[in-house]
């Protein structure tokens, strides 16, 4: 894909075929919250989920990941997709959620990662194999700066 377009070009032309065919993770219960926070607990990164956190899916899709940790979590859940049609199935998806749930149709290129906030888990499946290198280093350096420093309690 690489003829020497910019990675913005690249990334629009992905937008187009990615919304030719929405990808629903709804089924993907492999990689439910609970199940993720378990593998995380074994590595030594258990989370006490019993206390308000706040998550970040950059490629949220549908919302099914935020869905899930709508029920985990009463804090801030914000998805950041590129395709309109994936974001507004998450906005309807996670419409019980309230204001507490933000979905954003946007570019990781155009992400301001200041404006997104602090979060203390950050989502990012199936995104980053398909996207060009420019992509694949902003995406990398979002959650850098978005992830919130681990509190030692």
């Amino acid at each position: 894909m690489n003829d020497g377009a910019s990675p913005a070009r690249m990334n629009a032309a992905i937008a187009r075929a990615y919304d030719a065919l929405v990808y629903d993770m709804g089924a993907a219960t492999a990689l439910d919250p609970p199940f993720a926070f378990g593998i995380g607990a074994l590595h030594g990164c258990a989370r006490d989920t019993t206390k308000k956190f706040d998550a970040l899916d950059l490629g949220c899709g549908t919302g099914a990941q935020l869905e899930r940790l709508a029920g985990q979590t009463r804090g801030l859940l914000v998805g950041v997709d590129i395709s309109p049609v994936s974001c507004e199935a998450a906005r309807k998806r996670l419409a019980s959620a309230g204001a507490r749930a933000q979905i954003l149709a946007r570019d990781i290129l155009d992400i301001e990662p200041g404006k997104l906030g602090s979060f203390d888990l950050i989502l990012h499946l199936g995104v980053i194999f398909i996207t060009p290198p420019p992509v694949r280093a902003r995406i990398l350096e979002i959650i850098g700066k978005c992830l919130a420093p681990r509190s030692e309690e």
